[in-house]
């Protein structure tokens, strides 16, 4: 996969030295490795090392660093032949990064995530959309819910970060070009990986348009918050793509939808027949094994509750 981090892409500190302060003579490069999962919430980063030091060239000592780039810390650390001032190896080398090396790391990770997505066949991603859509196709899905490590929309106004969260319409039949964008503010530190798309709650809401250069209020900003106009205008400051980069997510989100069958049930996909010569009891001939009565006689709908709560 292109876009590989290595070691000598981290700041000067991050150097592979014995306890002594020696470095090693001939430190392999190595690459990090992430989740091939493009939707998985992880947010660890598998850091390879290869000492390939005189005389160990055939079975070098090695070991591998696991780095939660949420939290920035070193999660766990497998060793192979380290042993005397190589021992503390991976302890070492953790302890030198600095927040601009974490800052790097992550993003590369969210890069590669997101070139995990452009790549995946929709089939294959197993998207789990929200149950209710299967009662109200109507529901609009947060990107940063179905995508845990997508990137934020975050931008400055007034000193303050804020977020947005966008939220889409995944209707098979709906053809709407339009995003919901919901603005939140972080008075401290803006949190990373999925729990930045955590529920953001209520805020001032804009309907966005995908192809006109126009938007319209939902919910009007409160008392003491900057207005609809500055956060939207701050957000395409911060973000010169804006509707590009929305309009790629809307028809990434509408590609899962294709393929998950709680967007597409299959009594909304399947079509009516109608047949002089097949039996209201005789089986339907669409397959379902049900009795053409009970199935494709009734044009297709929802399925109704056994025991509805009155």
């Amino acid at each position: 996969m292109d876009g590989q981090i290595y070691l000598d892409d981290l700041g000067p500190g991050v150097r592979l030295t014995r306890e002594d302060g020696s470095e090693f003579t001939q430190p392999r490069r190595t690459e990090a490795w992430i989740c091939t999962e493009p939707l998985c919430g992880c947010t660890e980063v598998r850091l390879p090392i290869i000492l390939a030091t005189p005389g160990n060239a055939e079975d070098p000592a090695s070991c591998e660093l696991f780095l939660d780039l949420e939290s920035r810390v070193l999660a766990k650390a497998e060793t192979r032949h380290l042993g005397g001032s190589l021992q503390g190896l991976p302890v070492r080398l953790a302890a030198k990064l600095v927040p601009p090396d974490w800052d790097r790391l992550r993003n590369w990770f969210i890069g590669q995530k997101e070139a995990q997505l452009r790549e995946a066949d929709p089939a294959s991603l197993e998207a789990e959309f929200p149950a209710a859509l299967e009662l109200d196709p109507s529901l609009l899905v947060s990107y940063g819910v179905m995508v845990p490590c997508a990137r934020p929309l975050l931008f400055t106004l007034g000193g303050m970060t804020w977020q947005a969260r966008d939220e889409y319409c995944v209707c098979p039949p709906c053809t709407c070009e339009e995003v919901l964008l919901t603005f939140k503010s972080w008075p401290g530190e803006v949190p990373w990986g999925p729990a930045v798309h955590e529920d953001l709650g209520d805020g001032p809401t804009v309907r966005l348009s995908l192809v006109e250069p126009r938007w319209e209020s939902v919910e009007a900003a409160g008392a003491g918050m900057p207005g609809l106009e500055s956060l939207v205008g701050a957000m395409e400051m911060a973000w010169p793509d804006l509707r590009a980069l929305l309009g790629a997510r809307r028809s990434q989100m509408r590609r899962m939808a294709a393929t998950s069958p709680i967007v597409n049930p299959p009594w909304a996909s399947r079509v009516p027949v109608r047949a002089a010569k097949v039996g209201r009891n005789e089986p339907c001939p669409c397959g379902s094994g049900k009795k053409y009565k009970r199935c494709c006689l009734i044009l297709p709908g929802p399925p109704t509750l056994a025991n509805p709560i009155s």
